[in-house]
């Protein structure tokens, strides 16, 4: 999903927020569906631009620091897909790195 759909709001990206906020409540619907079957959902939710080259390119080298690296997130869908015995992740929110200074 994203930080728009975990936030409800994203002025100038209105269609972007309810795009990703219709997957998160898909998602969420699929969850309640599967709960008696074992099988787990996860929603992870960049809150912040990924670190692409895309956004890299679009953000300039000063905002390279406040990229999210795609390394956290894979390590979010990890920690998400190993935390079914005595409780589970449905919701992560993974957040950019602290400015430094």
């Amino acid at each position: 999903a994203s930080r728009e759909a975990w936030r409800g709001s994203a002025a100038g990206s209105s269609i972007f927020a309810a795009a990703k906020s219709a997957v998160a409540t898909f998602l969420r619907s699929l969850d309640g569906e599967l709960q008696t079957t074992g099988v787990g959902v996860s929603i992870i939710y960049p809150m912040g631009p990924v670190d692409t080259l895309h956004n890299r390119r679009a953000l300039g080298r000063d905002k390279e620091a406040t990229l999210i690296h795609p390394e956290s997130i894979a390590q979010a869908l990890i920690d998400a897909a190993l935390s079914g015995q005595g409780g589970r992740l449905l919701e992560v929110p993974v957040y950019p790195p602290r400015a430094k200074g």
